[in-house]
């Protein structure tokens, strides 16, 4: 709505200083930034394509004016002209240990050791504060990709089932309550005290069928997300005009928050993208609603004639 405005120069900088301040406080933002920045032309009240482009410059320079200082800043302290050293650490602290200990079925922190011992250090302060270890960190990453880029792929695209229909509800329930909702035992149906995701990629089925049968509340949330999630992808297709754009953005804004969530797609990563997720299906829903509307009017006036 900000960019539709009249002074829309001004609105569209203001969204470019306001998502560079958001990748400074999280660097990761980096990649959403990019994507909100690419669809501001689609929403101009205008179609000079000029404009727009000069839109999407305006938004980069805001963007620079805020991250630039913190980036010079880091090569004069450091010698990097990085956003974040977290670039390089957090591949080779979470994703490259989870999936060594994946494929090779041992212990994730005994890989991750072993990663670090890689590195130079155990202290997990000095790899994740500062660049002392990044360019270190960084090589590690591109070898193990270069070496497992597509089983590695398959992994993290496994991983993201969570993310999708992973529940919070036990966890609020657990900080009112005390205790985890669920149904008294039933004879011959152990109960597994591991969560539903663990028993799902141990493939052992009968516990993940347990897990759902007594922890019956976290079940209706992961149905509902999973509609919901079905219903907001198919947002693109039901929708046209700006409401079609908006729809295409929003899914890719969803697909990339997930993949940054992987292969540690739990719950709590899901929430920048719940907004998107509601207005999605919502607009799913109204567009479906609208259509069978004018079906229903056209065609009871057509037999009125």
């Amino acid at each position: 709505r900000l960019i539709r405005i009249e002074r829309w120069y001004f609105a569209t900088i203001g969204l470019g200083l306001l998502l560079g301040a958001a990748t400074l406080v999280r660097p990761l933002g980096l990649y959403l930034s990019l994507i909100l920045i690419a669809s501001t032309p689609f929403f101009l009240p205008h179609t000079d394509l000029r404009k727009k482009m000069l839109c999407v410059l305006i938004a980069i320079v805001g963007f620079a004016l805020i991250t630039t200082p913190w980036m010079t800043r880091n090569h004069v302290v450091a010698h990097h002209f990085s956003l974040s050293s977290q670039f390089a650490f957090n591949p080779a602290f979470y994703n490259i240990p989870l999936f060594l200990s994946w494929k090779n079925n041992t212990n994730e922190e005994d890989e991750r050791l072993a990663v670090m011992d890689q590195a130079g250090t155990r202290d997990v302060y000095a790899l994740v504060n500062g660049f002392t270890y990044y360019d270190t960190l960084s090589a590690l990453d591109k070898e193990f990709l270069r070496e497992n880029f597509f089983p590695y792929l398959g992994f993290h695209l496994y991983k993201l089932l969570p993310f999708f229909v992973g529940s919070g509800v036990n966890v609020v329930y657990a900080t009112i309550t005390n205790e985890i909702p669920g149904m008294p035992d039933v004879p011959f149906f152990p109960r597994s005290a591991q969560n539903t995701a663990t028993l799902f990629y141990q493939e052992n089925l009968i516990a993940v069928a347990g897990n759902l049968l007594y922890y019956w509340p976290p079940t209706v949330e992961r149905v509902v997300w999973l509609i919901l999630f079905l219903l907001a992808c198919i947002a693109p297709f039901v929708t046209s005009g700006r409401q079609r754009v908006f729809a295409i953005f929003g899914v890719l804004l969803i697909l990339t928050i997930s993949l940054l969530a992987s292969p540690i797609a739990q719950p709590r990563y899901r929430i920048p993208a719940e907004p998107f997720v509601w207005l999605l299906a919502a607009l799913t829903l109204s567009s479906a609603y609208m259509r069978n509307y004018y079906d229903f009017v056209i065609n009871r006036f057509s037999r009125t004639r």
